[in-house]
């Protein structure tokens, strides 16, 4: 399972956890732990709380930015 393959760009085309779990046939837990493994081997997996919530891939430096900046502000 690469979570990163069905993902789409911009965080407007943000798929949620759930929809993605039905996807694959697996937990809500498991595509967590996969998303993060990704994150942690560089895939650039944003993750959208507000407005369309889910996941997405950064369509570009700036929007990746803007999540890293996003998930500092939470630690």
């Amino acid at each position: 399972m690469l979570v990163e393959r069905i993902l789409k760009q911009g965080k407007e085309n943000a798929l949620n956890l759930t929809t993605l779990a039905n996807y694959y046939k697996c937990s809500r837990v498991d595509i967590i732990q996969q998303v993060f493994m990704e994150q942690e081997n560089g895939a650039p997996i944003c993750v959208n709380r507000s407005g369309r919530p889910g996941y997405y891939l950064a369509k570009n430096k700036s929007e990746y930015e803007e999540y890293l900046q996003s998930v500092r502000k939470r630690y």
